[in-house]
């Protein structure tokens, strides 16, 4: 019905459009709040349903050039956001009244590629921060490398490395530095050596037996060019014993 002073409306049972040629809706606004809405009402199982048989890039192309862009900001608690093919290659959105519930998740199903999931930052840093604890789960055995420059894991709290079963390995390609802080703590070089550490005292303990072994080679204690003592069994009765075994 259009009623005479440039406004045009419907109100019908259902509304249907066949065309045949590109179309256009266009709202020229003067002024603020003169929005486009197009909405489904009525707590039922309706959709609102944009679909495209388009073999183009922008075979549906939903775009902002001037301001923000909100998409699902209202979604109920308990529901889903989810944008991909389902089994495949998705990300979801869950939000939920209870804290512990509240997910994001951004899963690929079928891929088996080795950068099935890839997150790059050509030019910047990538920062992962979370309050609680940080889970790297592999099912097979895993390496983190760098092509160049370092690797670096930071915690603010006490943080563990380990392994649920199977060994943790660490690589690198000059070595293996360990730090606390800035304090260099352990290096071991290429050839597998402990070349330098930054402590008053390094301790190795055990509650069992601790054993030092070589396959071929010299066992060397105190083998340098400076004068040291060298103490064996000096904290109560010891039993030393050479070539017993």
């Amino acid at each position: 019905v259009y009623d005479g002073s440039g406004n045009l409306d419907f109100d019908a049972v259902a509304l249907d459009m066949d065309l045949t040629d590109s179309s256009s809706i266009t709202i020229t606004s003067s002024e603020n709040a003169e929005d486009l809405t197009i909405a489904q009402v009525g707590a039922n199982n309706s959709s609102i349903i944009i679909t495209s048989e388009g073999t183009g890039a922008d075979a549906i192309f939903i775009d902002a050039t001037a301001g923000s862009m909100a998409i699902g900001e209202n979604l109920a608690d308990g529901k889903t956001l989810t944008l991909g093919k389902n089994a495949s290659v998705e990300m979801v959105f869950r939000p939920h009244g209870t804290a512990a519930n509240e997910k994001w998740s951004l899963i690929n199903t079928a891929g088996t590629a080795t950068n099935a999931i890839y997150i790059d930052a050509t030019a910047g840093g990538i920062d992962i921060n979370a309050a609680g604890a940080i889970a790297l789960d592999a099912g097979a055995a895993s390496n983190f490398t760098t092509s160049s420059g370092a690797l670096t894991i930071t915690s603010a709290a006490a943080a563990t490395w380990g392994t649920g079963a199977g060994s943790l390995s660490l690589h690198g390609t000059t070595g293996i530095l360990l730090r606390e802080g800035s304090a260099t703590i352990l290096q071991i070089d290429n050839s597998r050596n402990i070349i330098t550490t930054n402590t008053a005292q390094v301790d190795l303990d055990c509650s069992g037996d601790f054993s030092i072994e070589s396959s071929g080679g010299v066992i060397y204690i105190g083998n340098d060019d400076i004068d040291q003592n060298i103490s064996i069994g000096t904290q109560g009765e010891r039993t030393i014993s050479v070539g017993t075994g």
